[in-house]
């Protein structure tokens, strides 16, 4: 179903082909991420045309064609490769490639403190990128209305040690919590900035329809059970304003149902112009209250039934899906946040779902309900070895009753 090419000076080399006959890959694993570089590890033996093709890293281009819709799933180039030999003889080759924005990692930046708009910081760096790289590496600004919003003010630095993409990884998507995705309209390249990529599906991933195998994980790890306030410095003693003076004494704020879960982890929230204690308490305790308790991630093998029945949506990282799986108490909807294709198993995907995150008292209630689901178990399985256990002595009784009742036969004689 996936038609692998390598393009050199714009000759294509089919190195995977996915009907009878042709060249085949021993492996390939295409893999997707929300705010990161995709990327396709594949493996070839000497007889396949990739062989005799000259692959340069960073100039060499790789497409990947969805033969069933036609469409492409993966554009990039060629990275890092290796060559092994095992010790029947054999020599295979393993090379690794990135999707186009990672294009964005051959430029840095000139160094400045930027004051100006958010739609003139994107693109400013978009149009340095673009100077100094060949013109198939440029990028376009697109859709950027989330990053923007409401003030289009931005002050910071540009930091000229860091290539393109970790600046704007830095300054924009981890300083706003945005996400970032390449749109190609008509050969142009554009770089949409969101709150979120992706939409929400009608298909569900549902035990016993297209989820095979699904594990959850649960990460407590940035919990902030105990907060600690800080506001302006004073620059004779270098302490920082606290919020003792109306907190009864308390520089911290707790959040205690938190703290009875997994004891306490303090933190420190600095604002650097809060001269106002009350203002500052007040932050803190927004903070803590709005804070999710634990991030609840799942790993989920599906089948691509999209690929046989047209009522079912292409998984793609972004989107999200409502995913049911009774055994497990998995009833929610679900975003994609990382997706892996294996072109040698075209019929499933591995997903990573996450993005849904319990709060404290979500977390709570799924403890107790946990601890309760497990004793309802223990008391009916005490019932259940009760019951057996009853009918065990009435059997017991009856037997030795008729091991000393008159035997039939004596009955009949006398």
């Amino acid at each position: 179903m996936y038609k692998v090419t390598l393009i050199n000076d714009g000759q294509g080399t089919i190195i995977h082909n996915p009907f009878t006959g042709g060249n085949k890959l021993m492996t390939g694993v295409i893999k997707f991420e929300i705010n990161k570089v995709g990327q396709f590890d594949f493996q070839f033996l000497p007889n396949n045309a990739a062989h005799a093709s000259i692959i340069r890293p960073f100039l060499t281009k790789i497409e990947i064609i969805n033969e069933l819709t036609g469409k492409e799933v993966f554009r990039g180039r060629i990275g890092p490769f290796s060559k092994d030999m095992v010790e029947s003889g054999i020599t295979t080759f393993t090379y690794n490639a990135r999707d186009e924005l990672d294009y964005l990692n051959d430029s840095k930046q000139q160094p400045e403190i930027y004051k100006g708009t958010r739609s003139g910081l994107i693109k400013k760096i978009l149009d340095y990128h673009n100077s100094i790289v060949e013109s198939y590496k440029a990028f376009y600004v697109g859709d950027i209305a989330d990053f923007v919003g409401s003030s289009d003010k931005i002050e910071c630095e540009i930091d000229a040690n860091k290539k393109t993409l970790a600046l704007i990884t830095d300054l924009i998507l981890s300083a706003y919590s945005l996400e970032i995705q390449v749109r190609r309209v008509e050969g142009k390249r554009y770089l949409d900035i969101k709150k979120k990529i992706g939409v929400r599906s009608s298909t569900e991933i549902k035990l016993t329809v297209n989820l095979v195998r699904n594990s959850q994980k649960l990460n407590p790890e940035n919990v902030i059970t105990r907060l600690i306030p800080l506001g302006k410095r004073d620059e004779t003693t270098g302490k920082r304003l606290t919020i003792d003076s109306v907190n009864s004494g308390k520089i911290y704020v707790d959040r205690a149902d938190l703290i009875s879960e997994i004891g306490i982890r303090a933190d420190n929230l600095v604002i650097d112009d809060e001269t106002d204690p009350k203002k500052l308490k007040s932050s803190a305790e927004n903070v803590m209250n709005s804070q999710k308790a634990t991030a609840s991630q799942y790993t989920l093998e599906a089948i691509n039934l999209n690929l046989i029945k047209k009522n079912f949506d292409e998984f793609v990282e972004g989107n999200t899906y409502r995913v049911i799986n009774p055994i497990m108490n998995l009833d929610e909807d679900l975003r994609i946040v990382s997706r892996q294709i294996d072109i040698s198993k075209v019929e499933k995907s591995t997903l990573t779902v996450g993005d849904k995150f319990k709060t404290a008292e979500e977390y709570q209630a799924e403890m107790i309900k946990a601890r309760t689901s497990s004793l309802v178990s223990k008391e009916a399985l005490a019932d259940s070895l009760s019951t057996i256990m009853n009918e065990t002595a009435k059997i017991s009784e009856e037997l030795e009753r008729l091991k000393t009742s008159t035997p039939l036969e004596e009955i009949g004689g006398s």
